[in-house]
This record gives structure tokens, sequence and C-alpha cells, in this order.
């Protein structure tokens, strides 16, 4: 078991937060998000397909990671990753997405990854525990991980929007979360495949990849999420690891990834709307030269960095200030 922190991983977790509200900035531009995604031009929401394509994966590929160091569990040992996953991500889930409604009107289900991640982290704990009864060995993990995902998978899609759903949020299973979670478990437990993942020619080859399915292309969209959401993940994991090691960004990305539980938990109560801006932006998109698109293109992602950082920023320092009280452990699951 690893004693020090691993740097890189603080790295991957701060990057995947900064995506996660550089996702949400982006549509808080516009006035209806949803008619510039599906029915405007392509450039106006070219950012935020680029980082859903992979950013909560990602997410979960690190949470797996992490949990993937526990290895063998006993009896004892596994009710205590759950209780502290209780501590640490139900409570939150209820108490911020109660005070979230309360406060804004917005569902509790807003904060769907605290309740998703615990269920992918009781599953596994439940199956590690067999799995250290029985001494089973490889096989038996990856045949666990492909049959459970197939079975959430077609849970997710047959129960959706269902009252089921809306209660254990099946739907966000198929979004090949849960999948990532498992792979991050079998990067941190076999080096044969963590020395594939971090490989060059891995990462160059995901890299080709992902920037080639950028563009419209007649690909089963199924195949195309799936071939996106694990090249992102490979190539952020990569660069994380070997590239962006030092420097001012770098070491504010392993910051927010130390808290960036926090910063999920607070940023929704920022909402920084400026519909203007996005009405500017979808002009721009919608020229008919090079110029205006790649200047709506560049514009928007200087903007949504500019609105993340200062999101982000605010969320540590009100964390920082509630945290100091009792009430920090209802609302961030610790003290």
């Amino acid at each position: 078991m690893e004693k020090r922190r691993l740097e890189y991983i603080d790295a991957i977790k701060g990057l995947a937060i900064f995506l996660m509200v550089m996702g949400h900035v982006l549509p808080w531009s516009f006035e209806d998000f949803y008619a510039v995604r599906d029915n405007g031009p392509y450039s106006a929401s070219f950012w935020w397909r680029v980082i859903y394509a992979f950013h909560m994966p990602l997410f979960f590929c690190v949470s797996g990671f992490l949990y993937g160091k526990k290895g063998n569990l006993g009896f004892n040992e596994g009710l205590h990753v759950i209780w502290k996953r209780v501590r640490t991500l139900l409570v939150p889930f209820i108490c911020v997405g109660l005070l979230f409604h309360f406060t804004t009107g917005g569902p509790i289900t807003k904060y769907w990854f605290l309740r998703t991640l615990f269920i992918v982290t009781f599953i596994n704990v439940c199956y590690d525990f067999v799995r250290t009864k029985l001494r089973l060995g490889t096989i038996w993990d990856i045949l666990f991980y492909m049959v459970s995902f197939i079975v959430l998978f077609i849970i997710g899609r047959h129960y959706k929007d269902t009252l089921a759903d809306e209660i254990f949020g099946l739907k966000y299973f198929g979004g090949f979360n849960y999948l990532a979670f498992c792979l991050g478990i079998v990067i941190r437990r076999y080096d044969k495949i963590k020395v594939l993942i971090e490989n060059n020619a891995t990462y160059s080859l995901c890299l080709a990849v992902f920037i080639i399915l950028l563009f419209p292309l007649s690909v089963p969209k199924i195949v195309t999420k799936f071939l996106m959401c694990f090249s992102g993940i490979v190539c952020v994991w990569y660069l994380m690891k070997y590239i962006f090691t030092d420097g001012a960004i770098v070491h504010l990305m392993r910051k927010y990834g130390r808290h960036s539980l926090d910063i999920y938990l607070a940023h929704f109560f920022l909402n920084i709307s400026i519909v203007e801006v996005g009405a500017y932006f979808v002009r721009l998109a919608s020229g008919d030269t090079y110029f205006s698109i790649l200047t709506g293109c560049m514009l928007q992602l200087i903007y949504s960095v500019g609105v993340s950082f200062l999101i982000c920023s605010v969320c540590l320092l009100v964390a920082k200030i509630f945290k100091s009280g009792k009430i920090g452990v209802l609302l961030f699951g610790k003290a």
C-alpha cells in the first residue's frame, strides 16, 4: 500500500473538476443551451461536446484507482469502507442536495455523482469481500467487471425515466461511468494494464482517435461515445503524469484535486449566467467565414476558462469557511 500522495492523481482530479465546472459554465452563458446544442451551430457547443465526451468517466476512473489500492477486504474492512463513503458521499448528497433544492428550487439529484459513486463502490466492496473469501483470481475480476457493467447498462436503459431511475440514478451507469471505475481498479491492481495505459504509443493512438472523432463521421453513436470516453481518459492520464508535471497551473490543478469534492458541492450555487455572452458566441458561430467561427471558439474557451477559475477559487474559500465548524460534517462529509 502506497503511503505517499500521488501528485499526478491530484492533478488529474483537479483537471477533472475544473472541466466539470467549465462544462457547466458553458451552458450557463446561453439563454437556451439545449436549442444551441441540438439545433444551433456545431461550433457554438464544440467545447461542451469535448468536455462531456470523457470528464465524468475520468472522475470515476480516478475514484476506482484510489479504491483499487485496498485489494483484499475482510468483513470489517468492507464495513469501514462503506461507512466512510456514507459520511463522505451520501451525507453531503442529502444535506447539500436539500440545501440546493430549498435555496434554488433545483432537484437534489443535481448531485447524482455522489450517489452513483457510492453505489458503484458498494457493488465493488461486496465483490471484493467475496473475492477475498473465495480467493478468486484475475479471470474472475475481469468477468465480474464485464458482466456487472452489462447488467447495469441494460438496467439503466430499461428503467430510464422511471421511479427507480429517480431514486438510484440508474441512467448514469449507462454512460460508461461504472466501466471507467472498474478500469481505474484494474490500472491500480495490475501492473501490465498500467504499463499499457501509460505507454506513449497508447497515448498517441488515443489522441489520434479522439481528434478524429471530434468531426462528424458515419460511426454508430455508441461506438463514438465509447472510443472518445476512454481515449480521452488515457490522454489526460498520460499528460498529467508525464508531460504536465510542474508549473503554477499544475500546482493549482493539484490543489483543486485535493479539494475536488468541496468544489463539486459548492459550484452549483455560483451560477454565473451572462446570456448576452452566449448570444454573441452564437452570432460568431453562425458566420459564413472560418475566421468568425474560430474567433467564437477561442473567445468561448477564454471566457469559460476564466469564469471557471473564478468559481473554483470562490468554492475553495466558501468550503474553508464552512468546514471550520461542525456544519462542515454535514455539508462536506468531514469537519
